[in-house]
């Protein structure tokens, strides 16, 4: 009887381990992290970061800006493009687009919140190309 009983205690101790343990994972995937929430207000930073040939020059410059697509004129490669925007679910975007005078490389970045920027490289070759970098949130 006393072995009897040390078994079914042990198994009910077991059991109710397994279902605290299981339970408690359910609630960390509901969860939402504060990186996460929507809408929150983000800020936002675009660069042109370099360009190898030194003597080509922006033709034009858009970013997504605090409600639309801003134009920036007389900008300067290297200088750093920053806007704050609400955005309201998962799943929108911001871009960079940018078109040179003469064939060359260039590097776009967008920073969120000062974080690690995401960057792309693009080979230019026609003046007519314009190179493009999105991020989605």
């Amino acid at each position: 009887m006393k072995k009897l009983f040390s078994t079914t205690t042990g198994l009910s101790m077991a059991f109710l381990s397994a279902l605290l343990l299981f339970s408690s994972c359910n609630d960390d995937k509901k969860k939402v992290g504060p990186d996460k929430k929507f809408p929150k207000d983000y800020s936002i930073t675009y660069k042109v970061s370099s360009i190898s040939n030194k003597d080509a020059k922006l033709t034009s410059l858009f970013v997504t800006g605090a409600k639309t697509e801003e134009e920036k004129k007389d900008y300067k490669t290297g200088t750093a493009i920053s806007v704050k925007r609400n955005i309201k679910k998962k799943g929108e975007k911001v871009h960079i687009r940018a078109k040179v005078d003469k064939p060359t490389k260039i590097k776009l970045e967008i920073s969120i919140d000062k974080g690690n920027p995401s960057s792309r490289e693009f080979d230019i070759k026609d003046i007519k190309n314009e190179a493009k970098l999105e991020y989605t949130f």
